[in-house]
């Protein structure tokens, strides 16, 4: 069966936070409807105590060479990014419902943005 293409890109660095990374997949896997992709930076050397193929969504893997700042690591995943939004999410964030169809939702909504008027 043929993934559909994501509609959101998240971001996520990990500092040696693997296990908190892995919660965060999990809850995302849980409560997240729409197609999306995770761009995952290992920004220092760790091993992950998951599997990244074991997720119902991609996982582009990032492997920094060199430790790299906080906008460095996002602006590289935003280039890395194939859906027409983008996520930046911390490994300790956790997610309880479905956050980002209704986001998606709202930024549809004509009525609710009034950007450049």
């Amino acid at each position: 069966m043929k993934q559909q293409p994501a509609l959101v890109s998240i971001s996520i660095v990990s500092h040696q936070q693997g296990a908190l990374v892995a919660a965060l997949l999990s809850d995302i896997a849980a409560h997240c409807s729409l197609p999306l992709e995770v761009i995952l930076t290992l920004n220092v050397p760790e091993t992950l105590p998951f599997d990244v193929e074991a997720y119902p969504f991609p996982i582009k893997m990032v492997t920094n060479a060199t430790r790299r700042g906080f906008g460095a690591n996002h602006n590289a995943a935003f280039i890395r990014a194939g859906a027409p939004h983008f996520c930046v999410l911390n490994p300790d964030i956790r997610i309880e419902e479905d956050v980002f169809l209704p986001l998606i939702k709202a930024l549809a909504d004509r009525t609710l943005v009034s950007w450049g008027r």
